[in-house]
């Protein structure tokens, strides 16, 4: 059973009047208004191409497919407003859906993700390949990590946030990593998986889903790099070796998240029915990949 705790604080002999608000700007997600994506895309999404086009990528290898999951948020009022007034009120809410759920949505996004690259004509090579390769598998990434994040200051709201970090099954975060030489060892290992399989770039994919109002699911964004322009290099001894000559471009950025008001409720009092849930999150995920696609292909050409 998901349950939505949400408890609040208050100062003794102090009454709550007002929580302010500072979420980053969100546009609220209406399936009549999505139907034609060409009309809002631009509101949600930013592509740039520039690398695709100069260098014909159009075979690429995912190296790196995370998101964050907002499973606790503590808010409460500015330091200025805490020392200069007896009224304010501190919220924490908690949703935590379980770790097999966080792996199985990750892996619905990433379907998604790798849908807006075929409709346009840019092939996906099978993360198996990435993910069974001995060198790779030799690394021990994780694929799971927990983590606070904080944001506030002086005059402004202060939010700490429990989160979970979950990539696609089998593939570990690579930049979320302490060991540095795993870093070199990936930039190193990649291009050369992809030249052996036909892939002319790499793309790296991180996504966040925060909480928000009654703990409804919100998308804050979904963005994508790419390393392209792949190149060969002698390594010695008459070897060659392939480096990316472009790396970490921005192709996919989200200008706005994604709010959903649709209802997540379940059969109990605070239950979140976690199938609601999930509908939730992939209408907001299949809008904004939607967006990717059409905006992506407005700017390259049909094949």
């Amino acid at each position: 059973m998901n349950k939505l705790k949400t408890h609040y604080r208050w100062p003794l002999l102090l009454i709550f009047l007002f929580l302010a608000g500072t979420l980053s700007a969100q546009v609220s997600y209406d399936p009549e208004k999505f139907k034609d994506i060409s009309k809002v895309s631009k509101k949600l999404v930013k592509v740039n191409a520039k690398n695709v086009l100069k260098h014909e990528v159009n075979k690429i290898v995912i190296t790196e497919f995370f998101g964050e999951f907002v499973t606790s948020k503590e808010t409460s009022p500015s330091t200025f407003e805490k020392r200069h007034s007896n009224w304010y009120v501190e919220k924490k809410a908690t949703l935590e859906m379980g770790s097999d759920y966080y792996e199985s949505l990750t892996n619905q996004i990433y379907n998604e993700v790798v849908r807006v690259f075929e409709e346009n004509n840019i092939k996906v090579l099978d993360k198996d390949i990435l993910i069974e390769n001995e060198d790779y598998i030799a690394l021990g990434l994780k694929e799971e990590k927990t983590g606070r994040q904080y944001s506030g200051g002086v005059m402004k709201q202060s939010t700490t946030s429990e989160i979970i970090k979950r990539s696609v099954t089998g593939m570990g975060m690579y930049t979320e990593t302490l060991k540095i030489g795993a870093v070199a060892k990936i930039k190193e290992m990649v291009p050369n998986i992809a030249k052996a399989n036909g892939c002319n770039g790499a793309a790296q994919v991180k996504f966040r889903v925060g909480m928000g109002k009654k703990g409804k699911p919100t998308l804050a964004y979904i963005n994508v790099t790419l390393d392209s322009n792949i190149a060969e290099f002698k390594a010695g001894k008459g070897k060659v070796t392939y480096a990316f000559k472009n790396g970490g471009a921005a192709i996919f950025t989200t200008a706005n998240g994604l709010s959903n008001d649709a209802d997540i409720d379940g059969d109990e009092e605070g239950e979140v029915d976690i199938t609601k849930y999930n509908t939730s999150i992939m209408d907001m995920v299949t809008a904004m990949c939607n967006a990717y696609s059409y905006e992506l292909g407005q700017t390259i050409p049909k094949m």
